[in-house]
């Protein structure tokens, strides 16, 4: 296309050597890939302007000495520039406007060639992750407009609320904090829906992105499963009215997202060759801020501490420094474990009672349990170790030598 500009100079008006005119052509124009210059001559041959087509769309007129003292004239140029078909859309007539500095805006209705229109439906994606250290999961809701506006666009996301809940004033669009949305419960489902309406969704290319963020917590169930993972999964949807006037609605893609608080387990293992039984405690294998953290077990009843055994990520603790013992309780409590978000191993060794291993040789009591805690963070973690079988590998034959000694034999 041609596009074609009549300038003029007032009469009375001076120009001066350097004086500048600048504009810009609409968008829908391809840009150069470099910047061009062109002489505006006169009559005479004289260049009293040169033009600049910059490689953004503004075009620029500096007036040279040979304008200066010249009124009441006028002149004219032209340029050929195609179109960017990406910015003339897909329907006609196309208007174009041509916004002019002091002299205001003009529109040109143009007809194109177009391909049959089809609507394309808005997008809707979801994504999602889990803070350990927040214990929260962070959702994330990306919408983008397909190839025409919308208006009055309704979000819903149903959450299972037999694995997480909505966490008030979490909820942002666009990253701005909104207020809470609108939060239906429905106690016989076990659901609760959240619906927020999004009052636009633009086109372009690309079409612009909004997007909405909230944070779920798991239940306490989910949170105090120590070293296992609960996977929670849902969508999103996203209802609208076609160019037609139908209602339509889209539904997101189903998001599964990995809860996970691998704070402290604790596991043991059975040593016949010394009739004890060496703990194996991991801590923090999330790798979150642990601030103060504490832990303590009660050993149950037919063991106690050997306590030149304890160790922490194979180095010796010193007792009443690193750790302390009540041997009357059985309460073991390491309060030296390290304030940072690293992974650490404690190692213990508990030696069993003559009574309690004398009582696993004849089946009786012979598996060993318990439960470790702890506190960090202003919270509880708890983990129950698996059992244990304690006892001599061949408990007959361990029975039969304590019957002969019993006999003087």
């Amino acid at each position: 296309m041609y596009v074609g500009y009549k300038f003029k100079i007032p009469d009375g008006t001076n120009i001066n050597n350097g004086d500048q005119f600048v504009m810009n052509i609409p968008n829908e124009f391809s840009k150069l890939l470099d910047e061009k210059t062109l002489s505006l001559k006169d009559n005479d041959g004289d260049t009293i302007a040169n033009i600049t087509y910059k490689n953004d769309n503004q075009i620029i007129i500096t007036f040279t000495g040979a304008s200066t003292g010249k009124s009441d004239v006028g002149g004219y140029f032209s340029f050929g520039r195609s179109f960017n078909k990406d910015n003339i859309g897909n329907e006609n007539p196309v208007k174009i406007t041509f916004d002019i500095p002091t002299f205001g805006k003009k529109d040109f209705n143009l007809d194109f060639k177009q391909p049959p229109f089809v609507e394309a439906n808005p997008e809707i994606t979801k994504d999602g992750s889990y803070s350990a250290q927040d214990q929260v999961i962070n959702w994330k809701l990306t919408v983008k407009a397909g190839n025409l506006d919308k208006t009055d666009v309704l979000i819903k996301d149903v959450l299972d609320t037999t694995k997480h809940t909505f966490k008030s004033r979490s909820f942002k669009v666009d990253g701005n904090s909104v207020g809470d949305p609108t939060i239906t419960e429905d106690v016989t489902a076990n659901t609760s829906t959240l619906e927020y309406t999004l009052d636009n969704i633009t086109a372009g290319n690309p079409s612009p992105e909004r997007t909405i963020e909230f944070q779920t917590i798991p239940v306490q169930s989910i949170l105090e499963s120590q070293g296992k993972t609960t996977n929670i999964s849902n969508e999103a949807s996203l209802d609208f009215i076609k160019k037609d006037g139908t209602p339509e609605t889209i539904n997101s893609n189903n998001k599964t997202v990995g809860v996970i608080n691998d704070f402290i387990k604790k596991s043991g293992t059975y040593r016949p060759e010394t009739k004890d039984i060496l703990w194996t405690v991991n801590i923090n294998n999330s790798k979150v801020n642990f601030n103060n953290p504490i832990i303590t077990d009660t050993l149950q009843e037919g063991l106690s501490l050997n306590t030149a055994s304890v160790k922490l990520d194979n180095i010796n603790s010193v007792i009443n420094t690193d750790f302390t013992y009540d041997s009357s309780s059985r309460l073991f409590t390491f309060n030296n474990s390290p304030e940072d978000d690293s992974a650490h191993t404690l190692t213990f060794v508990t030696k069993i009672d003559e009574s309690r291993l004398q009582d696993a040789y004849k089946g009786i009591n012979s598996k060993v349990n318990n439960t470790i805690k702890l506190d960090v963070n202003g919270k509880q973690y708890f983990n129950s170790a698996d059992e244990i079988g304690i006892g001599a590998k061949k408990p007959l034959a361990a029975m039969t030598k304590a019957a002969r000694r019993s006999l003087g034999k």
